[in-house]
């Protein structure tokens, strides 16, 4: 039997470093959906869109309807593929 596809791109559960939390700064949530949100982060020139899988429940913005702004926490893994580390 094989590797598991999730071993090349460090999707595995038990990945510690790529499920580590990573904070991208303070940002603003100018837009959400079901699975994503705006994301205005005062260091960039851009907005991103940030996956709701991937902000950790203990940024402010996991919770966009109650705090607005706040420090973006996302996975480490998710930050690097997106190329904002």
């Amino acid at each position: 039997m094989g590797k598991h596809w999730s071993s090349d791109y460090g999707t595995d559960d038990d990945d510690d470093e790529y499920n580590e939390p990573c904070s991208l700064g303070e940002g603003f949530v100018m837009r959400s959906s079901e699975k994503a949100l705006l994301v205005k982060l005062d260091d960039r020139p851009k907005e991103i869109w940030v996956p709701r899988s991937q902000i950790h429940n203990n940024s402010p913005l996991y919770h966009e309807h109650k705090a607005p702004t706040g420090e973006l926490i996302v996975k480490t893994g998710w930050a690097e593929r997106a190329k904002l580390l």
